[in-house]
């Protein structure tokens, strides 16, 4: 029985372990409101940028489906062990192709921010770590 219950610990720390590897990958939610729905409007393009607000290269398009409210999700992956800063920047285009002007990079803490910085570093060291034998009855 004892063994039983240790292998079942072991097997979950396993477990947890194995789940929590890549620690490289967040989410991030991107939204926003257009008051005025023209009637060509056939998406938007939302494009990544460095902190030093050069273009990753990463460019979504997201298609209109008729909302005005608009939610977009998206996993970023950024080395592990460091601090990562993201801009992003929205605009909308039409069925013809044209594009409107990008909105601007705000780099503040406002609360219109477009830049996020993601904490991809390890956690600090544990301290005050001991371990206690306790005998558990049968």
């Amino acid at each position: 029985m004892k063994l039983f219950r240790f292998a079942v610990i072991f097997c979950t720390i396993a477990l947890f372990l194995c789940t929590s590897a890549g620690a490289g990958q967040k989410g991030i939610v991107f939204s926003w409101q257009k008051a005025l729905i023209e009637d060509d409007l056939a998406g938007f393009t939302l494009t990544e940028y460095s902190a030093a607000h050069n273009p990753t290269g990463r460019v979504f398009d997201i298609e209109y489906t008729g909302q005005t409210d608009f939610t977009h999700e998206e996993v970023i992956t950024a080395p592990d062990s460091q601090e990562t800063k993201f801009c992003y920047t929205l605009d909308a285009y039409d069925f013809s192709g044209n594009h409107s002007s990008e909105t601007p990079i705000i780099d503040d803490d406002s609360p219109q921010k477009t830049c996020v910085v993601l904490d991809f570093l390890s956690p600090g060291e544990p301290t005050n770590f001991t371990v206690t034998v306790v005998i558990v009855p049968e």
